[in-house]
């Protein structure tokens, strides 16, 4: 079992090794179009009729809101950063606008962070919340007043189902949606139905991929890579039990791909796999991504360690 006690680092990682695929995103930027498919169903206002709302637009409204709940669906305010999987913790130099969403928070509204996948905004993402702020002094030209550092802690998976129109200077610095929340292996539920053998082997595997990596990160001798490799131990926790493949193929993207760290990225570990992981619908594509993302890495390590030790491969 990977143990928090572990203080390997490890370094910042870049885009999807899971190929992005049309369905899972909302648009190209800088000016996302709303997703195509959930153009028809977006709510309006109830028309206003002498001063008050008609009867029947507001009896609509309830029922549209009723049905929502049903669904499973949640008001939420969208913004568009980083693609990042439950557990892990992002620093960021926020612009005014971005911290007075966080914390003007007072109605408790879940925000939602999604990333981008090339030109497009990912529909897959998570529920943020604050952990702590430290306001920046101003600096004309570089940091209004009102800037401040941010430190977002990820939780809930979920999938933007829709986006609302107005409200927000920016389209992605708040913008109204609403989001459904995405299970892992049965959470909420009873419990998580059993998996097939080959895929729980390949879950259990998992674990003796992320020693052996991080093994090699240790032994790299990179000061940065170290630092994070122990900072994202820290942040994610044990590694998830092997019955639940799917948390834990969660976890492992959390562990190699690190957030950038107020905005700068180093040299990337391991490709990406966390806009790939969080799209994925079944466990097994999950562990697909992330059994990819750690062979390559693991390989390119030993060839590393190798030039340095002055060993031929073997």
């Amino acid at each position: 079992m990977l143990l928090r006690g572990m203080t390997p680092r490890l370094v910042l990682l870049m885009f999807v090794s899971c190929p992005p695929h049309a369905a899972h995103s909302l648009g190209p930027l800088p000016t996302p179009p709303r997703c195509p498919s959930l153009a028809a169903s977006s709510r309006t206002s109830p028309p206003v009729m002498d001063g008050g709302v008609d009867g029947d637009a507001w009896a609509d409204s309830l029922r549209n809101r009723i049905e929502q709940v049903r669904e499973g669906l949640a008001d939420v305010q969208v913004v568009v950063i980083e693609s990042i999987v439950p557990g892990q913790r992002l620093s960021l130099t926020a612009p005014p606008q971005l911290v007075e969403l966080f914390t003007a928070n007072s109605a408790g509204s879940r925000i939602i962070m999604l990333g981008r996948q090339g030109v497009h905004v990912a529909r897959f993402g998570v529920e943020v919340t604050l952990e702590k702020m430290t306001p920046r002094p101003v600096v004309p030209g570089i940091h209004p007043e009102g800037t401040a550092d941010l430190t977002l802690r990820a939780g809930r998976l979920c999938e933007v189902v829709e986006l609302l129109d107005g409200g927000v200077t920016s389209l992605w610095l708040g913008r109204g949606g609403r989001a459904r929340w995405v299970s892992l292996d049965g959470e909420g539920a009873e419990g998580a139905a059993p998996l097939d053998a080959p895929l729980l082997e390949r879950s259990e595997a998992l674990e003796a991929m992320v020693v052996e990596w991080v093994e090699l990160v240790r032994e790299s001798g990179e000061p940065h890579a170290i630092r994070q490799l122990a900072a994202a131990l820290d942040d994610l926790g044990p590694i998830p039990p092997s019955p639940l493949a799917s948390r834990r193929a969660v976890w492992v993207a959390g562990l190699i791909n690190p957030p950038a760290v107020q905005g700068r990225r180093t040299e990337a570990l391991a490709a990406d796999v966390r806009p790939g992981v969080l799209m994925a619908r079944t466990a097994e594509e999950r562990v697909s991504c992330v059994e990819r993302a750690l062979l390559a890495s693991t390989r390119s390590l030993r060839r590393k360690a190798e030039g340095r030790s002055g060993e031929s491969p073997p």
